[in-house]
């Protein structure tokens, strides 16, 4: 039987609880109610998160899907969504935001064009980020496409087409699995098959999020995946270098070396894979 909803909402989601519920809670804000929403738990060693969400599913006003894996990554976790999603439009963003309530209703509008495949929305927060706290923010639309899944949508079919999110963008991070780059390796791939304009009027919020200085030296091994996208997209090796050092923080040292890092990693897997 073909489903008449019009838009799927992917959430992945680990270790917040509290912040899922608030997100979905605020769905029902929504002033387009022809959508769904699919959760992946990615992770859920104590049940909490799956308990939470199970629990708030008996009175959800929407249809509500939540499908619990093992600890994979967040791009492990979009593409289980993805596979679960019954709408010709996916809707991504994080456990940890709150779409303003036309998010679905402006989103859609922009697919009335065939030769849209995806869009890229706003990302604002309450205030500045630091070393201390940060949040990925986009406000207006920069010389190429970020793709960052805290405000994206796209075609099913485009998503099926690149096969998804390349799971390769998966480190280990103070936050379990996480992915890196991937979504940028996406939406980079998508545009081969159209068009993905920013949408100021699409958009979602995104709170600060409090960052101890261990914590993010840690998490900036993730940018040992960033040589795996320039491998993909050599084309865009100034994209790639913009992504690489802007913006500038006392971080920025350590992204370059890990950088690095994943240059020289990936150099001495191409030469045993070529030995054998």
């Amino acid at each position: 039987m073909k489903s008449n909803v019009k838009v799927s909402v992917v959430i992945p989601t680990y270790n917040r609880p509290d912040m899922l519920i608030t997100l979905l809670k605020s769905l029902e804000n929504q002033t387009f109610k022809n959508f769904e929403v699919v959760v992946v738990v990615d992770g859920d060693g104590d049940g909490k998160t799956t308990n939470t969400v199970k629990n708030y599913k008996k009175n959800c006003p929407y249809p509500l899907e939540v499908e619990v894996i093992s600890n994979s990554g967040c791009s492990v976790a979009r593409n289980r969504g993805i596979s679960l999603a019954k709408s010709n439009i996916v809707a991504f963003t994080d456990d940890d935001c709150v779409p303003d309530n036309d998010w679905l209703k402006k989103g859609i509008m922009y697919f009335e064009n065939s030769n849209v495949v995806g869009i890229e929305g706003v990302i604002y927060t309450s205030g500045r980020s630091n070393v201390f706290h940060n949040a990925p923010q986009i406000l207006k639309p920069s010389s190429f496409i970020h793709g960052k899944t805290a405000n994206m949508f796209y075609r099913r079919e485009i998503l099926q087409k690149v096969d998804g999110f390349d799971e390769r963008f998966t480190i280990i991070s103070s936050r379990g699995h996480i992915g890196h780059r991937g979504d940028t390796d996406l939406a980079w791939s998508a545009q081969d098959y159209g068009e993905i304009p920013f949408a100021e009027d699409v958009r979602v919020f995104h709170p600060l999020r409090r960052m101890t200085l261990k914590k993010t030296i840690k998490d900036t091994k993730s940018h040992m995946m960033t040589p795996l996208l320039l491998k993909k997209h050599p084309d865009r090796a100034k994209d790639v270098l913009y992504l690489t050092l802007f913006p500038i923080t006392t971080t920025s040292p350590l992204k370059i070396f890990w950088f690095l890092i994943g240059l020289i990693k990936g150099k001495i897997e191409n030469e045993n894979l070529h030995v054998c």
